[in-house]
C-alpha cells in the first residue's frame, strides 16, 4: 500500500529533494499499481484516481498532491503519457538545475563578501594613508 502512496507523491520529490535510495524501485512499483488501463506509463486521469483513492493515506504522511502543471512539465515528450523515464529525467533535470540555482547564490554570496572585504581593505588603507600624513603635519609643525 505504502507503495501506491509514492506514486501520488512522485512529482513531488522535484522540489528540492534528490530521490532517495530505495525509491526508484517503489515509484516503479507504484506506476504499475496506479496504471489502470495496462498501457504502459501513466495518464492524468490515473494520478487522479489515485489521488482520490489514497488521499487519506497522502494526507496522513504529509504527501503533497502533485499538480495537472507538474505532471505535464514531467512528460517531457508530452504526449499526455507520463512514463517512468520521463519521471526520472525530469527528476534529474530539476535537480540540476537546483544545484546550479545554488552553486550561482553560493557564488554569488561570495563575490559579495570578497567586495566586501575588498572595500573594508581600502578603507582601512585610506585611513593609513591619512594618519600618515597628520603624523607628517604634526612633524613638520614641531
Amino acid at each position: 500500500m505504502k507503495c501506491v502512496i509514492i506514486i501520488c507523491g512522485f512529482l513531488c520529490y522535484v522540489q528540492g529533494m534528490r530521490i532517495p535510495p530505495g525509491l526508484v524501485g517503489k515509484e516503479r512499483m507504484a506506476f504499475n499499481v496506479c496504471n489502470s488501463d495496462d498501457i504502459p506509463g501513466l495518464t492524468w486521469e490515473e494520478v487522479e484516481k489515485c489521488e482520490a483513492k489514497f488521499a487519506d493515506l497522502l494526507a496522513n504522511q504529509n504527501i503533497p498532491i502533485p499538480s495537472k502543471e507538474d505532471f505535464d512539465a514531467a512528460d517531457l515528450n508530452e504526449d499526455g503519457t507520463l512514463m517512468f523515464e520521463e519521471w526520472e529525467e525530469w527528476v534529474e533535470e530539476k535537480q540540476e538545475e537546483e544545484d546550479d540555482s545554488a552553486e550561482e547564490e553560493s557564488t554569488e554570496e561570495e563575490s559579495e563578501e570578497e567586495e566586501s572585504a575588498e572595500e573594508e581593505s581600502n578603507e582601512e588603507e585610506s585611513n593609513e594613508e591619512e594618519s600618515a600624513e597628520n603624523n607628517e603635519e604634526t612633524t613638520e609643525e614641531v
